[in-house]
């Protein structure tokens, strides 16, 4: 039997996670962000040249409508086993976090007690929000970036 596992991917832009699932929460793709839709019309897509309606499931739709049900949510994406969030600026992960893992755990038929909640920064797992490892993960990529803007 699979683990019952939700890992929370973490990147320098400290306003998107990814959060991967050890079981399917979509059969279909939906973007979030600058090439999706967003919570007053999340099932758009586009690209510089078109911007369409797309049709989807009333499971696929009703998966995605879970998330921005979630006050502090932006952006939603699906894709198989995976979730990708964008946070609303005025709130912190912490402030709603809680919910997206409940929420998950809803849609796939898990007990909350059953999950394990893991965290993943540049490929190393953690039991806890490794938020100093993250601080200087963020610097790096900082450093880096400006090394290239000398140009």
């Amino acid at each position: 039997m699979a683990p019952k596992r939700i890992r929370i991917e973490l990147f320098p832009n400290t306003d998107y996670r990814r959060f991967h699932v050890t079981a399917r929460i979509s059969t279909e793709k939906i973007s979030g962000g600058m090439m999706g839709g967003n919570r007053f019309d999340p099932f758009t897509s586009g690209s510089l040249f078109r911007v369409e309606k797309e049709e989807f499931s009333e499971d696929t739709k009703a998966t995605v409508m879970k998330f921005y049900d979630i006050d502090g949510i932006a952006t939603v994406g699906v894709n198989g086993s995976t979730v990708e969030l964008t946070r609303e600026l005025a709130y912190d992960w912490n402030d709603f976090e809680i919910f997206v893992i409940a929420a998950i755990t809803e849609i796939v038929g898990w007990s909350d007690a059953e999950v394990l909640v893991e965290y993943l920064l540049e490929g190393t797992t953690y039991d806890h929000e490794p938020l100093e490892e993250q601080k200087q993960s963020i610097e790096r990529h900082r450093i880096e970036a400006l090394r290239y803007d000398r140009f």
